[in-house]
């Protein structure tokens, strides 16, 4: 956790410096933005990210970046599928369970 808040204050930080009039290493400080959003540990809210780069990226240079985000939220909306279908899943077992439970005169109190 504390690791993750660290690397995205320095993803800020890089990203600052690339908006300032001066730079010193702008090669150096691209190449450490890329490597740092293309580490699959860290999670970030990639719309926001993709807002705030430089406008005069290249495609090339963000492609990493994109397959990246596209795949995560292809993970995403097949989990959450996943789990509304479980979900429905243990609704119909809990209702196959209360008619069964009504058959035999039971009360049921939640």
């Amino acid at each position: 956790m504390i690791e993750q808040l660290l690397l995205i204050f320095y993803f800020k930080i890089f990203l600052n410096s690339l908006n300032k009039k001066i730079l010193i290493y702008p090669n150096e400080i691209k190449s450490a933005l890329l490597r740092l959003l293309c580490n699959n540990e860290i999670e970030f809210d990639f719309i926001e990210v993709l807002q705030r780069l430089p406008f005069n990226w290249s495609l090339a240079s963000l492609s990493q970046i994109l397959l990246r985000t596209l795949s995560t939220y292809s993970y995403t909306q097949r989990s959450t599928k996943i789990e509304s279908f479980l979900v429905r899943v243990q609704n119909e077992k809990l209702n196959i369970k209360s008619s069964q439970l009504k058959c035999f005169n039971t009360i049921i109190n939640e």
